[in-house]
């Protein structure tokens, strides 16, 4: 998802100007572009290392038996949130820095686990799941993000 930061961006923008007519402080030149990527490589590290540190002892623990497909339930909803999380940033990094960013889908982990949940369902579709969910992904979580954003105001 870090590689994917200057090219969802812009459909991500697109879907704001569609549906809002404006939007808030589009990206279009290199240094919005450089400044976006830099972002996605800081939070796409940090997600990473969170992520790891709860996926480990879930890992470890699903080998228990019985009670051991909970951790595996847990491990998914773990990358699922991450991945919901990369998706919305797409439209909070117009909105808000990088900090505030990380609280807002902190207090919104329904939307995040959400978005997240279908993407990885999309992505275990064989060959088309890795073409489509991206894009697909990308618009659901500017969507949803929009939505919530515009409603709390």
């Amino acid at each position: 998802m870090i590689i994917a930061a200057p090219f969802m961006s812009p459909i991500s923008e697109k879907i704001e100007r569609h549906i809002y007519g404006i939007v808030k402080r589009p990206g279009s030149s290199l240094k919005a572009k450089a400044s976006a990527f830099s972002r996605s490589i800081q939070l796409g590290i940090r997600n990473f290392v969170v992520e790891l540190l709860w996926i480990t002892p879930f890992f470890i623990f699903s080998f228990i038996p019985v009670i051991g497909s909970v951790f595996l339930l847990m491990i998914f909803l773990v990358q699922a949130y991450y991945a919901g999380f990369g998706n919305m940033d797409y439209t909070l990094e117009r909105y808000f820095p990088y900090n505030r960013s990380v609280e807002y889908v902190r207090n919104h982990r329904g939307i995040a686990i959400g978005n997240g949940i279908v993407f990885m369902l999309i992505l275990m579709i064989p060959i088309v799941g890795i073409l489509v969910v991206l894009p697909l992904s990308a618009v659901a979580g500017t969507i949803t993000t929009l939505r919530e954003l515009h409603t709390k105001k």
